[in-house]
Order: structure tokens, then sequence, then C-alpha cells
């Protein structure tokens, strides 16, 4: 498996950017991997950020800067209304990322990017990965929500490319280039909240 895929998010919220720049290398060994692209994402697809709101990217604004690039997505959705409000306390933020996030939804349905409302599995991503889609998921650890990007899989185990490296824990690029996780604790791992939101977004060369 390819390493020269692998890109490593340079701040703690840009883990989404990352990700996509990840799944476009992985599709186009031509595309050029640069820090530049990182934070034009983010600037896209960003969640608003207040303080203490999330300023992460929500999957509607993330697809959607993957379709403008030219390619063919697919976004699979479950129960993610309101993403990420439990990040913040204040009902006036709260309100200002509820606003935004119906803006990115229908912004994203003129654009022709309809989500699909359905809970999903590992059998499903597999089946997306050879069928030549990239997956882009988002894992959870609490409240913490991240992006991941899965390589490929066998039967016991997913291999995904963390783009966040732990230096505090000791980690190197190479624990989190196609680093593996069992089956059983990534099914854990892509249900995000109390109401075991799932989300993923499905890349692909527009056909």
């Amino acid at each position: 498996m390819r390493t020269d895929t692998y890109y490593a998010q340079t701040t703690e919220f840009t883990c989404g950017p990352a990700c996509l720049m990840m799944a476009m290398k992985m599709l186009d060994p031509g595309y050029v991997l640069r820090r530049e692209d990182e934070f034009s994402i983010w600037r896209e697809a960003n969640s608003i950020f207040m303080g203490d709101g999330h300023p992460g990217c929500a999957p509607h604004a993330l697809g959607l800067a993957a379709m403008n690039r030219g390619l063919d997505i697919q976004l699979w959705l479950w129960n993610t209304d309101d993403l990420f409000s439990d990040w913040t306390r204040k009902q006036s933020h709260k309100n200002i990322m509820l606003m935004m996030e119906g803006h990115d939804k229908s912004r994203a349905e003129k654009e022709g990017l309809s989500a699909e409302n359905r809970r999903f599995g590992l059998s499903d991503l597999q089946l997306a990965r050879k069928e030549g889609y990239v997956p882009i998921v988002l894992t959870a650890d609490g409240i913490e929500a991240h992006w991941m990007v899965i390589t490929h899989m066998d039967t016991d185990t997913v291999y995904v490319h963390e783009p966040f490296i732990d230096v505090e824990e000791n980690q190197q690029l190479a624990d989190c280039v196609n680093m593996p996780i069992a089956q059983k604790k990534f099914r854990e791992m892509i249900r995000y909240g109390r109401r075991d939101a799932q989300a993923a977004i499905l890349v692909g060369l527009r056909r």
C-alpha cells in the first residue's frame, strides 16, 4: 500500500481537509499535497467557530468542497442534524451553528449533492472501496469528532490514514499511515454522540 498518499493535518481542526486531500491523492497520483489546499478547503467547509464552537468541517460542506474539485461524491448520513451543537452551551452560538448547517445543506442540494439517509456498516464501506471510492468517515471519541480516511480492509482489520499525529503520545508519521484498527473497535468509532450519528463522504473520480 502506497504511503505517499498520506498528509498530516497541521492544526488541531483541519482533519477534514487533510482527509479530502489524501483521498484526492489516492485517486490521482499526480495531485500535489500542499498546505495551501488544507486551508483553502477548511475556509470553504468549516463550521462557525465562536470561541466555544466547533472549528472543524461538517459533512455537507466538506462534501461540497470535494464536489467543487471535480470529484464524484456520495454522502451517507444518519442522525446528523445539529451535529456539533454539544460543543457550545450558549444558545445564541448554537442558533448560528444550526443556521449555517441548514445553509450548507441547502447549498449542497442546490449544487446537486444530495445525502442518502442511511445507517451504514463496514461491509457498505468495503463495497464502496471496491467500487473505486475512497471513504472519509466521521469517527468519535466522546464528544470529539474526527475524520479519517479508509485505505483498505481485510477480514479483521480496517486500515486508515489517521491525519492527526499525536506528538504528546510520542506518535510518529509511521504510526498514522495505514493505521490498523480492529473491525470491532472501528464499528464503535463510527457512531458519534448521543444519537449514534454517522457520516461518510465517499470520494471518487467523476464518471
